[in-house]
């Protein structure tokens, strides 16, 4: 099935051209034939007016019929040319008389075919000759007051019209393939022009989806020009809706974060279980609260049309504070990404899922974290064309086995409970990578500990 409306409209468009020149074709080629034939006929009629004209004395007077000239047609004395005639008895069929190059031999009658005779007592129609060709046959009956009557048959080689109309047709397809190829190169050129609004409204889309535009600008046809409207709506509607949810998400967050810090203070005062269990479930609380927050934030940021973000300075920076944090480690922090890449999505997302994981491949390197950014093969889906890039952050810290690598990244999981942090780091990074119809796994490294691949849309 043609995915393409241009293909769609230019296919059927080409099609039905081609059934109209063919039906033309065929109609063309039949009058052609029919038009050779009626030439051919009126040869023939001659051929017997002559006829009747040389021997209607001899026929009236009962007298013998001698030999007749060639009939201005020479062919009538070649033997076996397909042009013959003869002259008959109706009652007996004897023949009287007959050409030259009929030789000794019989033409065949029309009577066997059971064609009528006309008003003008002629009958028309097509036989063999004594060869087994096909000849075209005129026979005309004549009678002279009560006496007997005579059939004057005359045939000329119907090769003669087979031969004209398959020349005809030869040239006429030749022709009409002339003929069909400038309205299909009309129809390419029609269709072309007049999708070209489509197109440029394919452009200014992809400029909104790259962040290089606000608004689907342009002048459109009035076919589309309803459709721009209601695109620009939506757009700043999602706009719209992703400011109030960020701010709802702010205020969320600051109405709960003085209460649960109370709380948690308050619980670490008392010095008895009670105390102890209470500042534990309030900081489950507070995790808890910051999980879903954060959730939130990154649901109302993955609809977000339109943002895209820079990735080499975004993870040059984040490599710096990295080295400024982790100082007293003496880390060599490697990084080695393209210039040119761009990230399908807000900064805020990508230093949050680059940040943590670069933050934890730090905590647990002995010496070495190595940061690669490279770029992945175009591929198909649903049929539109996805671009992606690959981030792989390592380090050469004890890493996890296999059985680790898939707990690390359960919600609120912590490797090592004396490593500063609330265990909701990777389960953040998976969350939003999977929002933002990415992918994030975890592997064995070269440099002996843990390799982390974070797979993200490009524009």
């Amino acid at each position: 099935m043609l995915k393409s409306l241009s293909a769609r409209l230019i296919v059927v468009a080409s099609i039905w051209a081609f059934i109209c020149i063919l039906v033309a074709g065929v109609l063309i080629a039949d009058t052609f034939r029919k038009s050779i034939e009626q030439d051919f006929d009126q040869r023939l009629n001659i051929s017997v007016k002559i006829l009747v004209g040389e021997f209607a004395g001899k026929l009236a007077q009962g007298e013998p019929l001698g030999t007749v000239s060639n009939l201005g047609e020479p062919l009538f004395e070649l033997p076996l040319s397909g042009w013959y005639w003869t002259v008959e008895e109706s009652e007996t069929a004897t023949i009287l008389a007959s050409s030259v190059s009929l030789a000794s031999a019989r033409l065949s009658a029309l009577s066997s075919k059971n064609i009528p005779f006309n008003e003008e007592n002629s009958r028309l129609g097509y036989g063999e000759g004594p060869d087994g060709k096909a000849i075209r046959i005129l026979e005309r009956k004549i009678r002279f007051g009560e006496k007997k009557s005579y059939l004057i048959r005359v045939s000329g080689n119907a090769e003669e019209i087979d031969n004209r109309a398959q020349e005809f047709q030869r040239n006429a397809w030749i022709t009409m393939g002339y003929v069909v190829a400038l309205p299909i190169l009309s129809i390419f050129w029609v269709v072309s022009f007049s999708l070209r609004p489509l197109h440029r409204l394919q452009e200014r889309l992809r400029d909104v989806r790259q962040g290089e535009a606000t608004q689907i600008t342009g002048s459109y046809p009035l076919e589309i020009s309803g459709l721009v409207e209601e695109a620009n709506a939506l757009i700043t509607s999602n706009r719209d809706l992703t400011e109030r949810a960020r701010m709802q998400v702010g205020n969320l967050a600051h109405a709960m974060k003085t209460p649960l810090s109370v709380i948690i203070n308050e619980a670490s005062g008392l010095d008895d279980k009670v105390g102890e269990r209470v500042a534990k479930q309030a900081q489950i609380m507070t995790d808890q609260v910051h999980l879903y927050l954060e959730r939130a934030r990154m649901a109302a940021h993955s609809n977000v049309l339109g943002a895209v973000t820079p990735v080499k300075p975004v993870l040059e920076r984040l490599t710096q504070v990295m080295e400024k944090i982790h100082s007293h480690s003496n880390l060599a922090i490697n990084l080695d990404i393209a210039s040119d890449l761009h990230f399908q999505g807000e900064e805020h997302d990508l230093e949050e899922m680059v940040g943590n994981l670069v933050d934890n491949a730090c905590k647990w390197a002995k010496s070495q974290v190595r940061i690669a950014v490279h770029t992945l093969p175009d591929r198909v889906e649903e049929n539109k064309t996805r671009y992606s890039f690959k981030i792989t952050i390592e380090d050469d810290g004890p890493g996890l086995s296999q059985e680790q690598r898939r707990e690390v990244k359960r919600r609120g999981y912590r490797l090592d409970e004396s490593k500063p942090g609330s265990g909701l780091g990777l389960s953040i990074v998976e969350e939003l990578a999977r929002l933002h119809k990415g992918s994030f796994t975890l592997w064995e490294s070269d440099l002996g500990g843990l390799k982390v691949e974070l797979e993200l849309p490009a524009v």
